[in-house]
């Protein structure tokens, strides 16, 4: 895991990196700087004690960065979570589809912003907007 403990929003980012690995860092924008030895989840949560949903309201919204730093075999983002559930998250990524790989020797970055949009569920209902950019 990758946790980011955001003190200007007391918001967290975990990034979930299969076999599992951990760091933290107290900066809003996340750089993963070792080459990645695996696909990752990203997870927007409020805190360890708080959800992300509960400190938004309705039509507010958020926006983390998460980079990846890949190697020859690259890795790539899989999928975004909000309170650790994709349920009741509706992710729209730029050009339609989420990635299906990473770019090899390069640094990958993902942008997220999570719009809330209900209230009717638990988690509640969020709209992410994804993109993936090379960098090289």
């Amino acid at each position: 895991n990758v946790d980011a403990d955001w003190v200007m929003c007391g918001m967290w980012l975990t990034v979930l990196l299969l076999p599992a690995e951990t760091l933290k860092s107290s900066q809003p924008i996340l750089c993963y700087t070792s080459s990645a030895t695996a696909n990752a989840q990203l997870n927007i949560r409020g805190n360890s004690g708080t959800t992300l949903s509960s400190l938004l309201s309705v039509g507010q919204s958020i926006t983390v960065a998460f980079g990846c730093t890949n190697g020859a075999t690259a890795k790539y983002v899989t999928g975004i979570q909000i309170d650790g559930s994709s349920s009741n998250v509706l992710v729209k990524w730029q050009g339609g589809s989420a990635p299906s790989f990473g770019n090899a020797n390069s640094e990958d970055w993902y942008i997220a912003r999570i719009e809330k949009t209900s209230t009717g569920t638990t988690p509640h209902s969020f709209v992410v907007y994804a993109s993936q950019t090379r960098f090289s």
